[in-house]
């Protein structure tokens, strides 16, 4: 009866961990916002920038980013006053100097409350186009 179970658990755990992927990080899950932003913190010279912009343009042609504020953030000169500058211009300053506090990282799409200036999630450059389309949507509620 062990080796039934065994065998059957074993079998089953590559959908389980399939299952249990979500394109939203933990607790991060049930936040939307009626108000959404997009932020691409960019740098032409970092190749996680490179390898996300393709699968954000994908999702855009999908129709993810219709009724979200979309912004490009360049690091690329490294001029953190500019870089700040771009943000608040974009209405999204408070949320992007809150969560890159100890510096600025490239490479990452947040998704913002623009509302309250909060985080809702941050996307990576190992997220795919229809993992981004989902986190989008399911940001917008």
């Amino acid at each position: 009866m062990r080796s039934i179970l065994a065998a059957t658990a074993l079998v089953a755990m590559p959908f389980v961990a399939f299952a249990d992927e979500s394109p939203l990080v933990g607790e991060e899950m049930a936040k939307t916002a009626d108000n959404l932003s997009a932020a691409l913190i960019y740098a032409d010279w970092r190749g996680s920038c490179k390898a996300l912009d393709p699968k954000i343009e994908e999702a855009k042609a999908n129709g993810a980013f219709d009724d979200v504020d979309y912004a490009v953030l360049d690091y690329t000169a490294r001029d953190a006053d500019a870089f700040f500058a771009s943000a608040d211009a974009a209405g999204v300053g408070q949320a992007i100097r809150a969560h890159l506090e100890s510096g600025v990282k490239t490479g990452q799409l947040l998704l913002i409350d623009a509302d309250n200036q909060t985080v809702l999630n941050t996307i990576k450059n190992d997220t795919s186009a229809g993992r981004i389309t989902a986190a989008v949507r399911a940001a917008k509620g």
